[in-house]
């Protein structure tokens, strides 16, 4: 009997100790859980962040591309391409600096494009990821192809260098040089 009435004692002692076990692993793996939630929403954003720079800096491209007419003012800038792919890049990030990508300046380079740098922040805490922002590049080349102007200048060229003129009444065939 008295054995009985110790076990009992005993038993109760353990489930007294016990008692906040269940809260304690409740709190544990919830904040653990958020943690990663909050993790993968971040990636989530970066990505989809990435993905609009990336279509702004392929928009501008192409904008760029459109109106490049291979000149540049007296100050050094592309002139009005630059400009109208500066604005459309704006449309779509607001902040950050649009740079030309034309080799060495020549309006005869096969690829034209715009490049944007920018840095993105992981985190705030050095838990994960570190303090250190993150840094991206989204670039776009496209092919170049020669203007209207520039395919008759060609044409023109070739005409006169075989005895013929550009005369207004000139008929000639373009195949798209």
């Amino acid at each position: 009997m008295v054995s009985c009435k110790r076990e009992k004692v005993l038993l109760k002692r353990r489930l007294k100790d016990n008692r906040g076990q269940s809260t304690i692993e409740f709190v544990l793996t919830f904040s653990i859980s958020l943690v990663v939630l909050f993790l993968f929403v971040k990636v989530a954003y970066i990505f989809v962040d990435g993905y609009v720079v990336h279509y702004a800096t392929f928009a501008a491209s192409r904008v760029y591309l459109v109106h490049d007419r291979g000149i540049k003012d007296p100050a050094g800038s592309d002139g009005p391409a630059f400009s109208e792919a500066k604005e459309m890049f704006q449309k779509y990030v607001k902040k950050g600096e649009l740079k030309v990508n034309a080799p060495d300046g020549n309006a005869k380079s096969v690829y034209i494009g715009v490049y944007h740098e920018y840095k993105r922040g992981f985190t705030e805490s050095d838990l994960v990821g570190g303090k250190h922002d993150l840094k991206f590049r989204s670039e776009s080349f496209l092919g170049r192809e020669p203007t209207s102007s520039g395919c008759f200048e060609r044409t023109c060229a070739a005409m006169t260098f075989s005895g013929g003129t550009c005369g207004e009444h000139t008929t000639i065939f373009d195949n798209g040089c």
